[in-house]
């Protein structure tokens, strides 16, 4: 397929997987790529684009409705238009709606299921037209496992404790870093206005027995969960409402802990049970690479998009 990719580049940035994401439909796809570091300027006529770079096939905009406000005139375009949704909450989801309506969107691929029923429902009121065709597929969660694999089996680290620190969606954060860094472990804390952000994020990874993370207010999955376990780090967390939805199993993929009290006996009890721990950690890298391989996931993308061709 020919497409057009309406989106900054996030290369450089720390939520870096979106771009992977990209590049990965790239690799698979004939892809032109509009759009200029993070902040667009100005308006940009997208039957002009198409003009210039075209015929297109699909014309893919997202992951974040700021992305494909800066875009006009895509409703002309006679192409399959895609959006690519993440982060469908506050006012991310006033926003998502109202341009997916504006702009007559033909696909849209939400990341899980509790997004897409919300979508489902509205599209049922009439806000939507009854034709849009509303998927799961846990996109945002695909690693690419061309950067995120097991590489050092003599790990350095213990504990790691990484990410950024946005409070509002992600309050424990702080806390539970403090916690870690109390720890009589070799631990590793950062976030990502430290600078161990992309492939430095990866190497800490490598390096690392457990990273032990924490959910936001919406309890949802993250791509870290899948990040950790292609690296072969055993990834302890909370319990989010959709493991069992995606087919995680807790004990099995990865470990889920009730507080923080039992998250610290769990740490000690996975590094002085070290068969266990890697009994775990093997597991779950297998799932990371068969489940949410970026590869696999866009190729699932491909197959949405060519149904869509067929009605």
């Amino acid at each position: 397929m020919r497409i057009l990719v309406l989106a900054p580049n996030y290369g450089t940035r720390v939520n870096w997987g979106r771009q992977l994401w990209r590049n990965e439909i790239a690799r698979q796809h004939s892809a032109i790529f509009h759009g200029n570091g993070h902040k667009l300027s100005g308006h940009t006529d997208v039957r002009e684009l198409v003009k210039e770079y075209g015929p297109f096939d699909v014309v893919t905009v997202g992951e974040n409705p700021r992305h494909f406000e800066h875009y006009e005139h895509l409703d002309k375009c006679s192409a399959v238009k895609v959006c690519f949704v993440c982060d469908y909450w506050g006012g991310k989801k006033v926003n998502y709606n109202r341009l997916i309506r504006k702009h007559q969107i033909d696909v849209v691929i939400m990341p899980n299921k509790w997004t897409a029923d919300e979508m489902e429902e509205m599209k049922c009121t009439g806000y939507f037209d009854k034709d849009i065709q509303i998927n799961i597929l846990p996109y945002v969660y695909a690693v690419d496992t061309r950067i995120y694999y097991d590489r050092e089996p003599d790990r350095k680290y213990d504990v790691m404790c990484i990410y950024g620190l946005f409070e509002p969606i992600y309050p424990k954060r702080p806390e539970l870093q403090r916690l870690v860094n109390e720890m009589d472990r070799r631990t590793l804390i950062g976030n990502w206005k430290t600078g161990i952000k992309n492939y430095k994020y990866v190497t800490a990874l490598q390096q690392s027995k457990i990273f032990v993370s924490v959910n936001g207010i919406y309890k949802s999955l993250t791509m870290k969960y899948f990040e950790a376990m292609a690296c072969g780090t055993l990834f302890l967390t909370d319990r989010p409402k959709d493991l069992e939805y995606f087919g995680i199993k807790n004990g099995v993929h990865l470990v889920c802990y009730t507080d923080f009290d039992d998250m610290e006996k769990k740490v000690e009890y996975y590094l002085t049970h070290e068969d266990e721990r890697l009994e775990i950690v093997q597991a779950g890298k297998r799932f990371a690479e068969d489940k949410f391989n970026m590869k696999g996931m866009v190729g699932q993308w491909t197959n949405i998009v060519e149904k869509y061709f067929q009605q």
